[in-house]
């Protein structure tokens, strides 16, 4: 494994082979394949270790699932002020912002609105805790070695995981997660 270290996210766009590369996009990249990982923050990146560490090559994840644990398991312990940031703005759109809804999230639907940041990284992560708090470890490490490519299949295994009766059951236990998180 290679790790580069970017003076600033434009040279790690650079490195990456852009022209241009726009400030805030990200602070890191890893690339399992390739066996590299860099960073624009420290030698340290742990949101981009967790990638690496817990790199499948059979399982196929969502999205939310593979930057959730990356979030949920690094970010949240070792960037936690960013993290702690985004999570807020997260709760408050949820509270506040009508295209936030639990259904419109978990499908990554384009009508949700940025509100100058991604709330896919929160969001994701809110999953990964919401399995954490109620099945632990085992839980956690049965949602990252699952298919959950599509989203029906990540909405089935969060279902059969939790134990829940139906979607609007993992609907309504995401939003109560969200609802009552203690940063």
């Amino acid at each position: 494994m290679d790790y580069y270290i970017a003076e600033s996210t434009n040279q790690l766009g650079e490195l990456l082979g852009f022209g241009f590369f726009g400030g805030g996009v990200t602070t890191g990249v890893s690339s399992i394949g390739n066996g590299y990982i860099m960073s624009s923050k420290t030698a340290f990146h742990a949101h981009e270790f967790v990638h690496f560490a817990f790199a499948a090559n059979k399982i196929k994840r969502n999205f939310l699932i593979e930057e959730g644990i990356a979030d949920f398991l690094g970010s949240r312990i070792y960037d936690k002020e960013s993290y702690e940031k985004n999570m807020r703005k997260l709760i408050n759109d949820i509270k506040n912002d009508n295209t936030y809804t639990i259904e419109n999230l978990i499908a990554m639907d384009e009508n949700v609105s940025w509100n100058n940041y991604n709330w896919r990284y929160p969001f994701a992560a809110l999953i990964c805790k919401m399995v954490f708090d109620k099945k632990g470890e085992k839980g956690l490490r049965k949602l990252m070695f699952s298919n959950t490519e599509k989203t029906d299949e990540l909405k089935t295994v969060l279902i059969d995981l939790m134990n829940f009766k139906n979607k609007q059951q993992l609907y309504k236990e995401l939003k109560n997660t969200a609802e009552n998180y203690e940063l």
